[in-house]
């Protein structure tokens, strides 16, 4: 009842109340960060124990798998495992691990929950059980799970300890021994906490509002908040959709969250779990190349403009500095500067760079010269998605090494989960099938526009031998099975500007 009646509630709750139908089906990080024995039951990384640090294993256990127990509570559990065991053999039927039915039940319970999040059983080659498991297989960082058993198996360890040392043996000398588990354990609970002190009472003088120059009192006393109606911060981020990763830079997480802060301005840069997918894209492309119309301007209650917070640094990329020089710049504190950009200049952005008639043009002058080899076309690919790379596009070609290559493609169905975190193979061979270059990367790394639900791929690739073969191959673990769809397929030398 414990367990399951919190689920079923939860569910409900979030059928009938959350508004949001697209959230991903296949979360990613449940293999990442799973649990490991060592990280349980071992003081890995302890200053007092420090040649476990040496065993091979060490290095390879993730950092959310650290639920250690202790060395006290390891000891009596594998001492009461070996009793629980031998006693059950003796007496040719399960005994209890506890002489504690509630206890027995907890601790049992507690030990399954410590397999799951080691991943068990779905590490044995179950993967497709796991995506069936409705919210099981919606979990991430299952290494969490083991929490249950510090907490349970501390407290038997301890009753254990307590029965067999005060009860059974009501003597001092006892007692001594128990008082000495007892500073083991207070001794290993100090070495873990003492050097979390100075992150726990993280000062940051960004927050203080008396701070002159500080973000919080620029925001405070030089943005006049009723005045926009969001705040967008660049370099942008956006992690939470589970499909892209855009990864904040330069502090703009940080300190566009300290200006939200105080002035109580929503932030469309975002660092969450399960957003939205057509909300994250919506956003996301306001930082791309201004094709048609921004479609999430549509969804703003009003016409205020955005509040652009711009960190000083060299990471801004040219659709982020392009918003940037249409922005009128309202105050700075000593390492942000805030820009008011209005919704009207948005909305013109499209018709002043006329991007599409910049690609329909290219895409004429790549058709022609794919006559003579110095260009590729291709229409229309579909092509079955596995844990394999399959090729989609292939070609020879003549090329100026003084110029780089551009690989562009559209994807169609874009906003389907998962299909952005399809990972992109490009072999670059010479003309005897003799590979000098391989490049790896992800579809979700090179959105260039992205234009309802199709998005525009563009890669950019040097130039090493003037005559090569080019292979363009995709695969997705997660998407095996699925045809996808990609069109208007080049590789050019032509530079979309």
């Amino acid at each position: 009842v414990q367990v399951f009646l919190p689920l079923i509630l939860l569910q409900l709750n979030l059928i009938f109340n959350d508004s949001i139908t697209d959230r991903t089906s296949n979360p990613w990080g449940f293999y990442a960060f799973k649990g490991h024995p060592a990280g349980v039951f071992l003081p890995l990384f302890k200053s007092y124990f420090p040649f476990f640090n040496k065993l091979g294993f060490a290095n390879r256990v993730p950092w959310e798998a650290f639920s250690y127990i202790g060395i006290v509570a390891s000891a009596v559990f594998f001492i009461m495992s070996y009793q629980w065991i031998s006693e059950s053999i003796k007496q040719k039927a399960v005994q209890s691990f506890t002489n504690n039915k509630i206890l027995d039940y907890l601790t049992g319970i507690s030990f399954l929950v410590l397999l799951f999040s080691f991943g068990i059983p779905f590490i044995f080659g179950l993967d497709k059980l796991r995506q069936i498991a409705g919210p099981l297989g919606q979990l991430r960082g299952v290494a969490r799970f083991g929490w249950l058993f510090y907490y349970t198996i501390n407290i038997v360890a301890f009753r254990y300890i307590y029965i067999k040392y005060f009860e059974l043996r009501n003597n001092y000398k006892g007692k001594i021994l128990a008082f000495f588990f007892v500073l083991v354990f207070a001794f290993e609970a100090w070495s873990y906490s003492a050097k979390y002190q100075n992150i726990l009472n993280n000062h940051m003088p960004e927050t203080e509002i008396q701070t002159n120059g500080s973000i919080a009192n620029i925001a405070t006393n030089n943005i006049e908040a009723n005045n926009f109606q969001v705040i967008m911060p660049l370099p942008y981020f956006n992690i939470g959709s589970e499909s892209i990763w855009l990864e904040p830079k330069c502090e703009s997480m940080q300190n566009s969250f300290i200006a939200s802060m105080v002035t109580g301005l929503p932030n469309i840069g975002v660092m969450a779990a399960r957003t939205s997918i057509s909300q994250a894209y919506k956003n996301i492309a306001l930082t791309l190349l201004p094709w048609k119309t921004y479609e999430v301007l549509n969804d703003y209650p009003n016409n205020k403009p955005l509040l652009l917070t711009v960190a000083r640094c060299n990471e801004l990329n040219a659709n982020e500095q392009r918003l940037i020089h249409h922005s009128k710049q309202i105050a700075s504190s000593n390492i942000y500067d805030f820009y008011s950009l209005e919704i009207d200049t948005l909305r013109a952005l499209p018709g002043i760079y006329n991007y599409p008639q910049q690609y329909a043009a290219i895409n004429d002058s790549i058709k022609k010269t794919a006559i003579n080899t110095q260009a590729y076309w291709l229409n229309n690919r579909k092509l079955t998605l596995s844990r394999k790379f399959s090729n989609a596009a292939e070609c020879k070609l003549n090329l100026d090494t003084n110029h780089p290559i551009y690989i562009r493609f559209w994807v169609n169905n874009f906003e389907t989960d998962l299909v952005a975190r399809t990972q992109i193979l490009i072999i670059q061979s010479d003309t005897t099938h003799q590979t000098f270059k391989e490049s790896y990367t992800d579809i979700f790394k090179n959105i260039s526009t992205i234009d309802k639900q199709r998005a525009l791929i563009e890669i950019e690739l040097d130039v090493q031998k003037e005559e090569q073969i080019i292979k363009l191959l995709f695969k997705n673990s997660d998407l095996k099975g699925y045809r996808l769809e990609i069109d208007e397929v080049s590789i050019s030398q032509f530079e979309l500007n």
